[in-house]
């Protein structure tokens, strides 16, 4: 199966390793990832996620479907990355109280082999999880699982079928997709 997402550089460009990610659905920026490289680039961290009012809006949560796709997208295209570490810590009401937020954030890395799991509480009263996701043949193997598993979540994409956002969305599409000043 295909990702349902795509990842890119700045403004669209193919990805550089060290760039902040852009996470696309279908030819929308829906977030963007900071990146940093460590140990020669050997391995990188994630963090300061940064969602679009469309993903915001969104009742769901797409974040373990968005970490997920990211592994297998820098497993696949950047064979020096031997870890990736990662730090949550992102409010997302659709997962409840921050205990909640917090456990299920475990869980999702937990799922794929992370290791090192912390869980920190924040001034904001939530909790930032970090830990790192070494690549190996069995965490691949997890993650490859994990991601069947959640795209089946996501039949019609994310963020786009099934959503109360659907109509609105098409809308924009065809909107954006007009010569400029024809509004009708």
């Amino acid at each position: 199966m295909h990702s349902l997402l795509r990842f890119t550089g700045p403004n669209g460009a193919p990805y550089q390793l060290g760039d902040a990610i852009c996470v696309c659905v279908d030819r929308s920026v829906v977030a963007t990832i900071g990146v940093a490289l460590l140990k020669n680039g050997t391995e990188i961290e994630v963090g300061a996620f940064e969602a679009t009012p469309l993903l915001r809006d969104d009742e769901r949560n797409i974040g373990a479907l968005i970490f997920y796709e990211l592994c297998v997208f820098v497993t696949e295209q950047f064979a020096q990355v031997q870890a990736i570490r990662f730090v949550f810590s992102r409010a997302i009401g659709a997962l409840g109280p921050p205990q909640s937020q917090a456990a299920t954030r475990v869980a999702v890395a937990e799922r794929i082999g992370a290791v090192d799991i912390e869980v920190t509480p924040l001034a904001s009263g939530g909790y930032a999880v970090r830990g790192v996701w070494p690549y190996s043949e069995a965490n691949v193997a997890a993650l490859r699982e994990a991601l069947a598993a959640h795209r089946t979540l996501y039949p019609g994409g994310p963020l786009v079928q099934g959503t109360p956002h659907h109509n609105l969305w098409r809308g924009l599409r065809r909107l954006l997709a007009q010569p400029s000043g024809d509004v009708g």
